[in-house]
């Protein structure tokens, strides 16, 4: 009676989920972890603008892949059908961070380094926003996609890594 078969293959549902989660979790986990760190420091009795920022301002830039990456590994090795859609995730927020350095440079040229260094208050919106998030969502692609392995593998048989 009923001939219909429904393809299995890669469902928006499964893109929508990692497009949202890829960006936000590294993110959200990354200011949670500097917000503890500025809190430590404060409750020690610095100020957090002298002692903590180099720290700060790294963790800014560093954890936000790592924790994509990680997380695309993760979801790689839990679903591996979901690879097919993730590595695609990067494009929304690279075309976002795109748009947002067109924006500024067109009004404040001035601005365009915060979307790049944050700084402290409400000058670190744009960083928190749009470039962590931007960053996270591209390591999570690349986990996907397996990039790493298959550099490797492209190196080794060309005998340019041992």
């Amino acid at each position: 009676m009923f001939d219909t078969e429904i393809e299995s293959g890669p469902s928006i549902l499964a893109w929508v989920i990692q497009q949202l989660a890829a960006p936000l979790l590294p993110m959200t986990l990354t200011l949670v972890a500097v917000g503890a760190v500025g809190d430590a420091t404060r409750a020690a009795g610095y100020a957090i603008d002298y002692y903590a920022a180099p720290v700060v301002g790294g963790a800014f830039w560093v954890a936000p892949p790592i924790l994509g990456y990680g997380l695309g590994t993760l979801v790689r090795r839990l679903a591996p059908s979901a690879a097919r859609v993730g590595r695609w995730v990067w494009v929304i927020p690279v075309a976002v961070l795109v748009l947002a350095c067109v924006g500024v440079a067109l009004g404040h040229r001035e601005d365009l380094l915060l979307l790049v260094w944050p700084r402290s208050g409400e000058e670190a919106w744009g960083y928190v926003l749009v470039t962590g998030p931007t960053l996270a969502a591209v390591a999570y692609s690349l986990a996907m996609g397996q990039v790493w392995g298959r550099l490797r593998r492209f190196l080794r048989s060309t005998r340019l890594w041992a």
